[in-house]
């Protein structure tokens, strides 16, 4: 059994959108559902998470999803951490093998590096794989140390100073159900606050977990799939890209 968790409680605010984010249109569809699409073949249930105001319109959006959809409120935007947290009580109830994590606009992901990263999970069922790409001007970078495992994560939106080059993440996680728990009933007790956010990051963990158990970095296939939908420049890329279209 595998579950997907699907944070998604952002506003379009700087896409120029007055709905949930989670419903900006690329190529004809909103995002969650190039992100639904993707998944399905891959996952049995998904979690999303939305805002407390985004509930009843995602309640009837998703009243004929394909896939199982169950929902779940973030009211306070406190931070990835607190969203993906929300899903706690679902995980407890499913109780699946693996948790896979991924943002609502992380639309660009390619079928080849889910078909790899399950193939890991079945190979050696590691506490987390991350996938990355290694490139130019990273957004995140996860430094690694002299035997090879991540000691560290950097974030540009949190004002750390980022190398020229680096190991950036494409929003796409799996999770053993131990890990979860780890999350859930360690980490989270007193995890790292962004310098600049202020905000209760999920992305901290993956060193924390690096010290304590397997985690396994996992090339990505394609430079897009670390753009996310955050800016008119962002969708203009992933249109191109995914449909042809210019925007």
């Amino acid at each position: 059994m595998k579950i997907l968790i699907v944070p998604a409680a952002g506003r379009g605010s700087r896409l120029g959108y007055d709905k949930p984010k989670f419903l900006y249109p690329i190529c004809g569809k909103p995002l969650i559902d190039h992100v639904l699409n993707l998944h399905c073949r891959f996952v049995d249930e998904a979690v999303v998470v939305v805002s407390g105001d985004a509930f009843e319109l995602a309640q009837e959006y998703f009243r004929n999803a394909e896939l199982p959809i169950r929902l779940v409120v973030q009211d306070n935007p406190t931070g990835m951490l607190d969203a993906i947290l929300e899903a706690g009580k679902a995980v407890r109830e499913i109780h699946p093998d693996r948790i896979w994590i991924t943002w609502c606009d992380q639309i660009a992901i390619q079928t080849e590096t889910l078909d790899r990263m399950k193939g890991l999970e079945e190979k050696s069922d590691p506490a987390m794989i991350v996938p990355i790409i290694r490139k130019t001007s990273p957004y995140i970078h996860f430094d690694m140390d002299d035997k090879g495992q991540i000691c560290r994560v950097l974030q540009r939106r949190e004002g750390d100073e980022m190398p020229d080059v680096g190991n950036n993440d494409m929003g796409l996680f799996s999770l053993s159900l131990t890990a979860f728990q780890q999350l859930e009933n360690d980490f989270s007790s007193s995890p790292e606050i962004g310098g600049a956010t202020g905000e209760r990051n999920f992305l901290p963990f993956i060193p924390w977990l690096a010290g304590r158990e397997r985690v396994m970095l996992m090339r990505g296939t394609n430079e897009m799939e670390t753009v996310g939908v955050n800016t008119p420049d962002d969708v203009c890329q992933l249109a191109l890209k995914l449909c042809g279209e210019n925007y």
